[in-house]
């Protein structure tokens, strides 16, 4: 393969090192920067990888940016992952402050959950941006890898079994609705916690229990029971919902795994205090499934390599 646009892959975590390996099996030339695994790719491809120095030569040397997934956990930084850290633990790849003065026009960055400055500066520079997490096909089989992968952790971390198990989720978007799914074909029972009414009546169609967030909150009596059954407990609304006065009512043997974005929806410090097992989640597919989510973002990102003929 050997497109006209200069192809650069930056930072992530382990998903970023099986998109630069496969193409590089396909023959393309890579400049790669803060890849995990970087320099075994430099060992294997030889001359067809480029080792960048800095986020600066990188920028300048790329047309085609293939960002991580998410382009930044803190707002600040720009995720990569170090291999002498834990997976859901992130390192500075460069400043998006840093990032954004250097996009040129010629630019295409794609990437997940783009931070809205850096889709600003793009437009203002007429570089262009594709946010790959808003690609419906991506985040459905992005949820597939994720509920998979939260799954897992439940069974690594927990001490009991999720089958005949009371699990209760907090959300029902598609990682929600696709972890009840998974954890309902193994015969848990599953009870949703979510806001709107559509999301709950869809989750009652398909069997499983429903409350309302805002009647957990309030009437927190009336679902007592309810809480102190779940023996595991997963959060996947980036706000905080499980709070102390929901906390006080879990269950002391009961895990809570929180996949929602950093800092997740759970008080933590909390659960800490009252000895309530707890741990947010991060990165999940690319822990659990880097060559397969790899693809995935492979498949949406294919019709940018080459421009369109004059």
């Amino acid at each position: 393969m050997s497109p006209n646009r200069k192809v650069g892959v930056l930072g992530g975590d382990k998903r970023q090192y099986y998109i630069a390996k496969q193409l590089l099996e396909e023959g393309m030339e890579l400049m790669l920067y803060a890849v995990e695994d970087a320099a075994s790719l430099a060992g294997e491809h030889g001359a067809h990888v480029l080792l960048e120095k800095s986020l600066a030569a990188f920028m300048d040397d790329s047309d085609l940016i293939i960002g991580p997934v998410p382009f930044s956990r803190d707002g600040s930084c720009i995720y990569a992952v170090n291999n002498d850290e834990q997976m859901d633990q992130s390192i500075c790849a460069g400043s998006l402050d840093t990032f954004c003065s250097l996009i040129r026009e010629r630019h295409i960055i794609t990437g997940g959950n783009i931070p809205e400055q850096l889709q600003w500066v793009a437009g203002e520079c007429g570089a262009s941006c594709y946010d790959l997490m808003k690609v419906d096909r991506v985040a459905a089989e992005n949820a597939v890898a994720t509920a998979e992968g939260t799954i897992a952790e439940a069974i690594c971390s927990g001490d009991g079994n999720l089958s005949r198990s009371h699990c209760l989720i907090f959300g029902y978007g598609k990682c929600g609705k696709t972890l009840a799914e998974r954890l309902n074909g193994m015969k848990a029972y599953v009870t949703i916690a979510a806001r709107n009414e559509a999301q709950l009546q869809d989750a009652r169609n398909k069997g499983y229990e429903t409350v309302e967030l805002s009647a957990l909150k309030e009437n927190r009596a009336a679902h007592a029971n309810m809480i102190k059954e779940a023996g595991y407990i997963f959060n996947t609304i980036p706000a905080p919902v499980i709070t102390r006065e929901i906390l006080e009512l879990v269950d002391q043997e009961a895990l809570i795994i929180d996949i929602a974005s950093k800092p997740g929806g759970t008080d933590f410090a909390e659960c800490k205090n009252l000895g309530i097992k707890a741990k947010l989640s991060l990165g999940i597919p690319g822990r659990y499934a880097p060559r397969a989510s790899a693809e995935i973002l492979l498949r949406a990102m294919r019709h940018l390599f080459c421009p369109p003929s004059e």
